[in-house]
């Protein structure tokens, strides 16, 4: 009888684009825990490979790019780690998530939003001046300081037998004799001791000093003023941080008590009272009520907690502060009068039964319209801290977080401001919000049963629904692709292309119960359920699937690898060791039937695998004879021996228990 050989030179793996799974010959109905490359072969998975061991409980994992290289970070109980560092702890929340976003990560599932940026862990925002005790307070006749002394020279140094004056005060002089040039003039204040002021004055020219004179703090203002305050924080990297500006209250000092302490709370708002000054009124802000003194206070720790969670060594680490702006007459833009840091001179800490922090020196509020510095660079409701959050995408130069008090709404912030919100900067679906994607410029929003885009046009949402039969569980993941956005749900895969939802479906795909985790990089897509876990690779032509052994919960993606983090483990994902695998080739036929005599490998690796023909296995008597070389693990071709077997179809399962490349697979058979 004649002997003949069909099959194929070519395995691309099972394409699911081709309607209800319709193969061309050289395809596969199955594969498992291998992979094949452009070119049509077909080789073992490369198996995980172990980089971080011995942790407890990991709950959250992430990678990304930051200063220039890449970076793991994952929490394992309250413990952040990057690239098996230690870098620091937070609270963790029962559901922990970590997004990579512009060099940086946020944290996501605690009592509040925190970002790890290399050098700190610290809050998501800012340090907001909710537990202050400071007020302002004016009148109409300031204390005045008694001149014993002036230096006819540049710079001018007046000379006191005591005063309450310091540096970027204004001053008001008056009543000299013999140097009556330096009479009913206002002079900013340098440089200070406990009996001398320095001046921005040359008086060099001017007639020496004889006797008397006053100094005083009379403001030199005509109008309406009102004066704000924000904390500040500098990082390691010299990057500020600044608060919501609190507008400063005026207070009664006739009052016995004006005010409980502190004198600020979180309860309390956030807007102004206007002053009202002439010249000859002086206006002071600071002052601590409670301790009768003239020195005012930021609270960084109150009430038994740190009011700002951030790592390091507060002063050494991060440096907070304070900024004082004022309006000008009339007005409402801030510009700064002046700034505290903790380390300068005048700064100190305290600490009382209250709590901690900061304590600042009464400052004269009269500088001169001309003299403020820099506006405030945003508007009175920016800088506020974000939401709690679950959620996080970017979508270009903006960062959108869920909020998870109100589900059905979603934040935006500004990725040069990442840690300001502005509260009015929300917009709102009709359900809750389970999962937020990226597509190209717009923002996708899942809820349960109902699909969104926000393009985000001009700066103000542009929200548009997408009519389609599916939403996404809580639980359900999404990854962003060339092709569209990938929902990874409990009922199969689904493609957005940015006009609609397609569900991808696969035969045996709806095994991958429970979705734990989808990520993506080039055209290669890894998803991971409770008992299951794809490799895809994006073709011109569809889909091409691998079923996986490599289950992880947790999978990102960065510089081109695929990382992943089980309970104890961070691994690389196809990469190092081999492990084996199988791959099921698509029906062939003759068009009748034929007795098959013997299956041909065109085959690399160091082992021969185990073939099977229609469910039989290959003789285990009859040793394969070695065409093209003998060399272990050198490309050649194989002959399997098959028992005595007719059909009209034909299938072949090749099992590899080591590391195997398979070119082609080719039947002789007998008919």
């Amino acid at each position: 009888m004649a002997k003949m050989q069909f099959g194929t030179d070519t395995l691309t793996g099972l394409n699911v684009a081709v309607a209800t799974h319709k193969m061309a010959p050289h395809e596969l109905q199955e594969s498992v825990n291998g992979w094949t490359d452009k070119e049509g072969r077909w080789r073992v998975a490369q198996g995980p490979t172990e980089l971080y061991h011995g942790y407890t409980a990991i709950s959250c994992f992430a990678s990304g790019r930051m200063n220039g290289a890449d970076h793991l970070v994952w929490m394992d109980g309250d413990t952040v780690y990057d690239n098996g560092l230690n870098v620091g702890t937070i609270t963790a929340g029962s559901t922990m998530k970590i997004v990579a976003i512009d060099d940086k990560f946020l944290i996501l599932g605690g009592t509040v939003n925190y970002i790890y940026d290399g050098n700190h862990i610290r809050e998501h925002g800012a340090l907001q001046p909710e537990y202050m005790s400071c007020s302002c307070w004016s009148g109409d006749t300031p204390t005045a300081s008694n001149i014993t002394g002036i230096t006819a020279a540049s710079p001018c140094v007046v000379t006191f037998t005591a005063h309450d004056l310091i540096v970027g005060d204004r001053v008001y002089i008056t009543g000299v004799v013999g140097m009556t040039e330096i009479n009913d003039g206002y002079y900013y204040i340098t440089a200070e001791d406990s009996t001398t002021i320095t001046l921005d004055l040359d008086s060099s020219g001017f007639t020496p000093y004889t006797s008397a004179g006053t100094a005083d703090s009379r403001s030199g203002l005509d109008g309406v003023y009102k004066w704000y305050i924000t904390s500040v924080v500098e990082l390691t990297d010299g990057r500020v941080l600044e608060s919501r500006p609190r507008g400063l209250r005026m207070m009664d000092l006739a009052a016995a008590a004006p005010v409980d302490y502190p004198e600020f709370g979180p309860d309390d708002g956030w807007e102004a009272d206007e002053v009202v000054l002439k010249s000859s009124d002086f206006v002071s802000i600071g002052y601590d009520w409670t301790a009768n003194s003239n020195d005012w206070k930021l609270f960084t720790a109150y009430g038994g907690a740190a009011v700002f969670d951030i790592s390091g060594t507060q002063g050494t680490d991060w440096v907070p502060g304070i900024r004082l702006y004022r309006t000008k007459a009339g007005g409402t833009d801030f510009y700064l009068d002046r700034e505290f840091w903790q380390g300068d001179a005048v700064v100190s800490t305290f600490s009382d039964a209250t709590g901690g922090g900061l304590k600042f020196p009464r400052v004269y509020g009269n500088k001169k319209d001309i003299d403020l510095g820099a506006v405030y660079t945003a508007s009175a409701t920016d800088h506020s801290n974000p939401p709690v959050s679950s959620l996080a995408v970017t979508v270009g130069q903006l960062l959108f977080v869920n909020d998870t008090s109100n589900p059905d709404r979603y934040w935006w912030s500004h990725l040069d401001g990442i840690e300001y919100f502005n509260p009015l900067n929300w917009n709102t679906v009709r359900d809750a919000i389970t999962e937020l994607s990226l597509l190209g410029r717009e923002v996708v929003i899942w809820s349960q049963d109902r699909l969104w885009a926000d393009r985000f046009t001009g700066g103000a949402p542009d929200l548009r629904e997408i009519i389609t039969d599916t939403g996404a569980t809580p639980g359900d993941v999404s990854v962003t692709t060339d092709d569209g956005v990938l929902l990874l749900s409990r009922d199969g895969l689904w493609l957005f292309d940015g006009a609609r939802v397609t569900k991808i479906s696969r035969r045996g795909f709806d095994g991958i119960d429970t979705p734990t985790s989808i990520a993506a990089t080039g055209d290669t897509v890894y998803m991971s359920g409770a008992h299951k876990s794809y490799v895809v690779r994006q073709t011109d032509s569809g889909m091409v699937w691998h079923e996986g052994t490599a289950e992880y919960a947790k999978c990102d993606s960065t510089g081109g690898n695929f990382y992943a983090a089980s309970a104890r483990d961070i691994v690389k994902l196809f990469a190092g060791e081999r492990d084996g695998g199988t791959f099921t080739t698509a029906a062939f036929s003759t068009g009748k039937e034929v007795q098959v005599d013997r299956v041909i490998l065109d085959i690399e690796g160091p082992t021969v695998p185990m073939v099977w023909v229609n469910g039989n296995r290959q003789s285990d008597d009859v040793p394969h004879i070695a065409d093209s070389t003998d060399e272990a693990g050198a490309r050649r071709r194989v002959w399997v021996e098959i028992p005595h077997l007719s059909n009209h179809l034909f299938y072949v399962k090749v099992e590899a228990t080591g590391d195997l490349y398979a070119y082609g697979v080719w039947l002789e058979v007998v008919g």
